[in-house]
């Protein structure tokens, strides 16, 4: 009998211990569902039509423009940090690119920069710090004027890769053009 008796309480210590935690487990998986999510204290403004990318170097993500609810370009510049978000390059007079018209952004792991190009053709470059304008000045080296094309980085070429779009003198486009962190040369 004192075999049976110990296969018997073998059995039920993990019911009973089961029957005992499940309420303390319920109340605090209520307690966490009611508890709210934390929010950082500053925020970047509502918005729309603004970019954002990864920027491994720093790891953190960049997030640039747009547009305000009022329908006013936005230039400013903030980066998320995981936690946080961090305004960077506030003073307005600091070069940055043109408001409203950034078309798209990436980062490029070669050269351990975020690039950002504008529907002017307009070239920029963030270092976690400062934006600086890398638009050639000469014609063939330029981009031209595009509106909806997209960009990607090979990182087996080590250069950005931008097709498509459409362009106000020839419409739509099949162009494909690369950015080696100097200028832009048409394939």
């Amino acid at each position: 009998m004192k075999i049976a008796a110990s296969s018997r309480s073998r059995y039920r210590a993990p019911f009973v211990q089961i029957v005992f935690l499940l309420p303390l487990f319920l109340l605090l998986w209520q307690a966490r569902a009611q508890t709210p999510d934390f929010q950082p204290l500053r925020t970047p403004t509502p918005r729309k039509g603004h970019l954002m990318t990864y920027d491994a170097a720093r790891r953190n993500v960049v997030l640039f423009g747009g547009k305000a609810e009022n329908g006013s370009n936005l230039i400013d510049t903030w980066v998320w940090n995981g936690k946080t978000w961090i305004q960077k390059a506030e003073d307005a007079n600091a070069p940055h690119p043109e408001g409203g018209t950034a078309v798209a952004m990436l980062y490029d792991s070669v050269r351990r920069e975020v690039v950002l190009v504008t529907d002017s053709g307009a070239t920029w470059t963030w270092d976690g710090q400062a934006w600086k304008d890398k638009t050639p000045q000469d014609e063939k080296n330029a981009l031209p004027s595009y509106q909806h094309f997209a960009m990607a980085f090979d990182e087996a070429r080590g250069e950005t890769v931008l097709f498509g779009g459409c362009c106000e003198e020839t419409g739509d486009s099949r162009e494909t053009w690369i950015w080696n962190g100097q200028r832009w040369k048409k394939r």
